[in-house]
């Protein structure tokens, strides 16, 4: 799983962070990671404790997963780990540690199949609109309700109540330009 704009190599002689976080609750337990590169791209890793565990113990757990992370990406300089310092992060500065644990805690893992990686994507710009030509060579496109119902607020003549109330929850995502 990772959130980076380009990976790079380790930097060596850049230092590294590593944020972790760790939950335990009545669904389960999680642990996340998250290792930030010299440039500030973040790397987040999470897995889901199969063992009974206290807080303080998923978050060692936590910080043992970030640890290997950094050992795998063969990352030298992990920030003050030659003389390792815990300090406590206020939770709006280490929200994706937090979610990946509290996510990691309360999902339902099917043990025999394989868990596919979580990729997060990160948009700077809105999709791009398509213009939608009115002519069509077939008589009733499928945007063909949507479309009257935005240009005059009329519903087709055969519509429920139920239909209607679709239509307008449909509506709410276009724009007649």
């Amino acid at each position: 799983m990772y959130v980076a704009t380009a990976e790079e190599d380790s930097q060596e002689n850049h230092h590294w962070k590593l944020n972790f976080d760790g939950a335990s609750n009545a669904v389960g337990n999680g642990i996340g990671a998250v290792l930030v590169s010299p440039n500030g791209d973040h790397y987040p890793f999470t897995s889901k404790l199969d063992f009974n565990c206290t807080n303080n113990m998923a978050e060692y757990e936590a910080c043992i997963i970030g640890i290997r992370a950094a050992k795998e990406r063969t990352i030298k300089i992990l920030e003050e780990f030659d003389s390792i310092t815990f300090r406590y992060l206020p939770r709006d500065e280490n929200q994706m540690a937090d979610a990946l644990a509290t996510l990691a805690s309360m999902i339902q893992v099917n043990k025999s199949k394989d868990m596919k990686p979580i990729q997060i994507s990160i948009y700077e710009t809105p999709t791009p609109c398509y213009n939608i030509e009115e002519e069509e060579n077939d008589d009733h496109p499928w945007y063909q309700d949507i479309l009257r119902y935005i240009k005059n607020r009329e519903y087709p003549g055969h519509a429920t109540e139920s239909d209607k109330r679709t239509l307008r929850r449909l509506a709410i995502d276009y724009v007649l330009d």
